[in-house]
């Protein structure tokens, strides 16, 4: 990548720059992503807050605009405190492979708490792109589940991959 992006935390606050990005991101890849266009469209900035309050969200800022986004969620229940997942992971299409999702998700995983020993993140099939990505992190693709989402009739599988750290 020749421009160097700046990665920052979303904080309350940021609520309309997450919005726009998760929105271009729905209307992009609509199965890559659990939430619709319809429902990102009708949270609320509360909802929003809570979301920035509640995840480490990270933002890739380029000339002045975010073009991407990925987020890290900690499981809040006590068996499940030493896992956390990546969320929202999206570069804007016209950035892609240049290594600005690469760069999202090291700084994801830097931010990694010590007491968390394994990170999961899933991935729609067919995304190659992404699942490359990913295993070229040490993420390895322990299941899918079939017909995972269904977005007006159709189906897409859902892949499950985990990277240990400890």
């Amino acid at each position: 990548m020749t421009a160097h992006p700046e990665l920052r935390q979303l904080l309350p606050g940021d609520e309309e720059l997450f919005r726009r990005v998760r929105l271009e991101a729905l209307a992009a890849f609509p199965p890559a992503f659990a939430v619709s266009l319809a429902e990102q469209t009708a949270q609320s900035d509360e909802e929003i807050r809570c979301t920035l309050e509640s995840v480490i969200v990270l933002g890739a800022f380029m000339s002045g605009g975010m073009v991407g986004l990925g987020g890290l969620k900690c499981s809040p229940l006590e068996k499940h405190s030493h896992k956390a997942s990546i969320l929202y992971m999206f570069v804007s299409p016209r950035l892609q492979s240049r290594g600005l999702g690469r760069r999202l998700l090291d700084a994801l995983l830097e931010r990694v708490p010590p007491v968390i020993e394994q990170v999961a993140l899933t991935v729609v099939v067919p995304n190659p792109g992404a699942v490359a990505l990913y295993e070229s992190m040490g993420f390895r693709h322990w299941g899918t589940e079939p017909r995972a989402v269904k977005i007006n009739g159709q189906y897409f599988d859902e892949q499950y991959h985990m990277k240990m750290l400890r």
